[in-house]
């Protein structure tokens, strides 16, 4: 690495001198920092050198035609793909570090439920995957006065 690029890293809000991850001060960091972010499949760029810093409290949003790398932004910083190029710092932390992750919520635009899971069935994966205590799980359940909702298929509950 060139001593202008580790310089400019050393440079970043949030980051400590112990290097990414080390954050010195982590509410003074920006919601979203990026450096050179891109996404390769094969012969397809997806995404080609992202640089943004978006700030706490900030609002923002990808605008842009079909292709144009929105979602592969966003699933690069929330760590669902992995970068081809460059870094992401997400609340003051690399992309994809699990606590960070835990502040965030995430619906992918074609988000299907499992058909052959009841919605029970579903939060209890959910809750796994997120590694969540137990006695957590019943406090997360939905509640319906007509029939359990924990034995219906979520293809037939509303999505609102």
């Amino acid at each position: 690495m060139s001593p202008a690029r580790s310089a400019e890293r050393a440079a970043v809000p949030g980051r400590g001198a112990g290097g990414p991850g080390v954050c010195a001060e982590t509410t003074a960091s920006p919601a979203i920092h990026a450096m050179e972010l891109g996404k390769r499949y094969r012969n397809t760029v997806a995404l080609d050198g992202l640089s943004m810093t978006v700030e706490r409290g900030e609002v923002f949003g990808f605008l842009g035609p079909n292709g144009a790398g929105k979602t592969t932004a966003v699933k690069l910083l929330l760590s669902l793909v992995r970068p081809s190029s460059g870094e992401a710092m997400v609340l003051g932390a690399p992309a994809g570090d699990r606590e960070t992750r835990r502040q965030i919520g995430y619906l992918p635009e074609l988000f299907r439920f499992q058909s052959w899971l009841t919605a029970r069935e579903v939060l209890v994966l959910h809750c796994r995957l997120l590694q969540l205590p137990r006695p957590s799980w019943a406090s997360a359940a939905p509640r319906s006065s007509s029939t359990p909702i924990s034995w219906r298929r979520p293809n037939t509950s509303a999505t609102g």
